[in-house]
């Protein structure tokens, strides 16, 4: 059975994109993309470990739940990535760099985590067995875009950093 979690990570991170973002800048943007995201992450082997999970924002950092593999990830590597798919109105998708900065099990009936599993493509959890951890995930934001999307029609900017739209 996996052990519980309940620590503090604490380490510079490396800053993906030019400019920091406050939780505020993002707000306008989680109402329009909505709460789905993907986050990515990289294990041990440095390979990308890509699953789903409904983002909050409480004070100045966003919240994520996820299973034990990437609980694991993040315990070793707490540098991460969210991405938003365009809705149907923007040509941009929404990407935002974070350090998770905390993390604890969580025990709440409402939270999820999707596609965290040993296959990689089921709800949370990541052990053989079926045993699975819910762990909840306090992300520091550190940087964000919108990144045109390939098919968008017309001529635009490809990258927007999210503090040019709210300077």
């Amino acid at each position: 059975m996996p052990q519980p979690l309940s620590h503090t990570i604490v380490r510079p991170s490396v800053r993906a994109m030019s400019k920091t973002i406050r939780t505020t800048d993002l707000r306008s943007h989680l109402d329009r993309y909505g709460p789905l995201a993907e986050v990515i992450t990289v294990s041990a082997d440095h390979r990308p470990h890509v699953v789903t999970s409904l983002v909050e924002i409480e004070g100045d950092h966003l919240t994520i739940v996820v299973g034990d593999r990437t609980a694991a990830n993040l315990a070793e590597r707490p540098d991460l990535c969210l991405t938003w798919a365009a809705p149907p109105t923007e040509e941009h998708i929404l990407i935002v760099d974070g350090t998770a900065i905390d993390m604890s099990a969580s025990s709440a009936a409402g939270d999820s985590a999707v596609g965290d599993s040993a296959a990689g493509d089921s709800a949370a959890g990541d052990s053989a067995a079926g045993d699975s951890a819910v762990v909840r995930v306090v992300v520091a934001p550190t940087s964000g875009i919108r990144h045109r999307r390939a098919d968008a029609a017309g001529d635009g900017p490809s990258c927007v950093r999210l503090t040019d739209e709210t300077d």
